[in-house]
């Protein structure tokens, strides 16, 4: 009875965590979305109509299609989920700054021979070991003679998590081919998540590895030979120790497992303890061998430098935002040494939660939901996000375009979430008769989300990208959750026939309420702004040691770099010199394919320069015309070849990781949603419920 009420809790605390997160994909939006941002522009209306549509619209197709068609429309679907991921490869372009510039130069660096590591680093040694991971994975491409890997690291990681979702839908197969096919096919259509794959950090190698360690799991549970689940048990620990010594925060997927693993009916003493000792094991070999490796590769920890854990406790509870990483808080007494700085923040910890209140902690904990969960795509991490020709013409256009993704897909979460539910539900309700394997994948499932859920809103601070771990299970349970319903659907046919009419006009309403509340507003004026290139990232964590002066009589030039895109403003700063300084400097801009140029008119203070900047080649020169050097925050030495930007130039002589620091944006006044796409997104989903409603007559008729 112990262990059944043990996952009685579980199960019941994974319903009303998907419940909550649910809540808010369907009413909720994160509060800091900018003026204009569709992210709530389409309300719960639009939401619940549009999943309904696309619940009913599957429903009826899935029974037309004969098991014939069906591996015909799977093939065809697979040739368009590969189409799909090319384009996104192709055009989709993500600058890196912060962590992923700091992870991707330092480990340049390491493959070229320096082991002089940022001060980043000493601050946040978290993200040491993953920098180790990609030099160390990039290191043949170096052999090979490649010295630029950002245009690499995309299809790397694409590649990882299509891995990762062929492993676990063929480890599916044992259990039962129909569920395999429909994970694969929620997974491969479920674009919002392939969306990091531009995003070279941690994440999407720590999801790829749950995929990874769940199909491994399967295997496991599948095999009634004892050295079969030894192998299986190894390669899962194994897995599971590398994700969490590469992404920390796995260790909440290991406890998980653990934990599913000590309350299993499905192994035997020996086979537990075994798995556990192994678990434990792998996770502390990863972590004591990459402890050898940071040795190895220069980095010695610094405990004083290191960020106090306290600090993301403290801005997570912060009353002003939504529980989000801040500015100000992230350096809040950074100017005191690490322990007193830990204890000024601990007390600042107390005193917001003294000035929430009882009352202010649930209402900002749904703050914190609402800005991790509600969003179906990345609202925090894709800034600078460029979508090049010919899928769009102007960057301007690029946030607009994920946010008709982001809506497109807002219902398909919803219904994603809805599906899991049920999942859960069934288990709960038929535990005793249930496929073990499909109870321990839920219950596994049902303790990562759990600890996914409770750690960042009880504890640590929210952004929408720590929920990835989260989506395996989640789709895992909305693949069990589909078959489970359209399984209930097909036995109860004559009563699917009676409702279906009711919940066709429900879904109606819902559009029509959704498209009459906010048509009024779809002119609304807005300002957009769109990346079109970028060169370089400030290294805001090492005091300007990496800066280089320009020594005077000296003419810096960029080699030729290409806008594939219109722009109306060059962004470089030059705003903290000094009037005599900005005298010393020359800055032309040369268009090198029309013989155009542009000469800034330096200024105190500005760090953008509007112009009309077309498509073309371009070349930026800084010439210090005095006999004094002059320290910008415009140039810097990276000490690598693996530079974003072009390459850079000291008086015609090349200058290893020499690094220029600007970009171009354009700024377009437009509507707050075009309006033709507006009326696009609710006419999808009413043409799904007539396509559904002509299916379902023709079977009547026949």
């Amino acid at each position: 009875m112990r262990k059944l009420s043990v996952h009685n809790l579980i199960l019941s605390f994974a319903l009303i965590a998907i419940a909550l997160i649910t809540a808010s994909a369907i009413f909720l939006y994160p509060l800091n979305l900018v003026d204009g941002s569709t992210g709530g522009f389409l309300s719960g209306f639009y939401r619940l109509g549009a999943s309904l549509a696309i619940l009913f619209f599957g429903f009826y197709v899935a029974q037309k299609v004969s098991v014939k068609q069906r591996k015909i429309y799977y093939i065809i679907f697979l040739v368009l989920a590969i189409l799909a991921q090319l384009v996104f490869l192709l055009t989709f372009v993500r600058p890196v700054y912060t962590d992923t510039g700091y992870v991707t130069t330092m480990a340049a660096r390491l493959i070229e021979g320096n082991h002089q590591w940022y001060n980043y680093f000493y601050t946040y040694p978290n993200n040491v070991n993953v920098t180790l991971w990609w030099s160390y994975l990039l290191t043949p491409f170096h052999w090979l003679g490649v010295t630029h890997y950002a245009p690499i690291l995309p299809w790397i990681q694409m590649l990882m998590l299509d891995l990762g979702i062929i492993y676990l839908s063929r480890s599916l197969r044992l259990v039962n081919r129909v569920l395999s096919t429909i994970f694969m096919f929620i997974a491969l259509f479920y674009i919002p998540w392939f969306m990091y794959a531009v995003f070279p950090y941690n994440d999407v190698v720590a999801i790829a590895l749950m995929m990874g360690v769940i199909g491994s799991l399967i295997r496991l549970l599948s095999n009634e030979s004892s050295k079969q689940k030894w192998l299986h048990g190894t390669a899962l620990m194994l897995m599971l120790g590398i994700a969490v010594t590469i992404r920390q925060n796995s260790v909440i997927i290991l406890i998980a497992l653990l934990l599913t693993i000590l309350f299993s009916k499905q192994f035997n003493f020996k086979l537990k303890s075994g798995l556990i000792i192994l678990g434990v094991f792998f996770s502390l070999l990863g972590t004591v061998s990459f402890h050898h490796f940071q040795k190895v590769e220069g980095f010695q920890s610094k405990p004083t430098m290191v960020t106090p854990s306290v600090r993301y406790v403290n801005m997570s509870w912060n009353p002003h935002t939504a529980g989000q990483i801040d500015g100000p808080d992230s350096f809040l007494y950074s100017n005191f040494p690490k322990k007193e700085r830990a204890k000024l923040i601990t007390d600042e910890l107390k005193h917001r939660i003294k000035e929430l209140g009882v009352l202010g902690v649930p209402k900002h904990a749904i703050k914190k939901i609402a800005f991790m969960f509600s969003l179906a795509y990345s609202n925090e991490d894709m800034g600078g996000l460029q979508i090049n020709r010919p899928l769009l013409k102007y960057e301007w256009e690029s946030t607009p375009f994920l946010e008709f993704i982001g809506n497109l897909f807002q219902p398909i979460y919803i219904l994603l979430l809805a599906l899991a539910m049920l999942a859960v539900i069934n288990v709960l309700k038929n535990r005793k008769t249930i496929d073990p394997r499909i109870l321990n994948l839920t219950i596994f499932s049902a303790f990562s989300i759990v600890g996914i859920f409770t750690f960042h809103i009880l504890l640590w601070e929210v952004r929408d990208r720590y929920a990835l771990p989260m989506l395996p299970f989640l789709l895992l349970l909305a693949a069990i959750g589909m078959q489970l319903l359209f399984g209930l659907l097909k036995k109860r046919q004559e009563t699917v026939q009676l409702v279906t009419n009711k919940f066709v006009l429900l879904s109606l309403v819902l559009l029509m309420a959704s498209f009459l509340v906010s048509f009024s507003r779809a002119n609304d004026k807005v300002g957009r702004d769109g990346f079109v290139y970028n060169s370089g990232f400030a290294l805001y964590t090492e005091n300007g040691d990496e800066l280089v002066s320009i020594p005077g009589k000296t003419t810096v030039e960029t080699g030729t770099f290409n806008l594939k895109s219109p722009s109306n403003n060059l962004n470089i700063d030059f705003s903290k010199l000094s009037k005599e300084q900005l005298d010393q400097l020359r800055v032309t801009l040369i268009r090198t394919d029309q013989h155009q140029s542009w000469t800034l008119n330096l200024k105190q203070s500005w760090s953008s320069y509007p112009g009309q900047y077309p498509v073309g080649n371009y070349r930026l020169k800084i010439e210090n015309i005095s006999t004094y050097p002059v320290k910008t925050d415009v140039l810097q030495n990276l000490e690598t070849t693996n530079l974003q930007g072009p390459s850079v130039k000291m008086n015609q002589k090349n200058v290893k990781g020499l690094n220029a620091i600007f970009s171009f944006t354009d700024h377009h006044d437009t509507t707050w949603i075009n309006r033709y796409v507006y009326i696009f997104l609710h006419l999808i989903f009413v043409a799904l419920l007539l396509i559904a409603l002509a299916i379902k007559r023709r079977q009547r008729i026949n």
